[in-house]
């Protein structure tokens, strides 16, 4: 979403790690949940 969508940060909070890109790790991390929550679903 973070490339689809540019989200709004308040200059105030543009220095804030909460609105930081996801790095390459946190991705695949995320990504191989999802597939674990499809898996179980099936």
């Amino acid at each position: 979403m973070d490339n689809k969508v540019r989200p709004y940060v308040p200059r105030e909070f543009a220095s804030d790690p909460v609105y930081d890109a996801p790095t390459d790790e946190k991705e695949r991390l995320s990504n191989e949940a999802k597939r674990a929550r499809r898996k179980i679903a099936e």
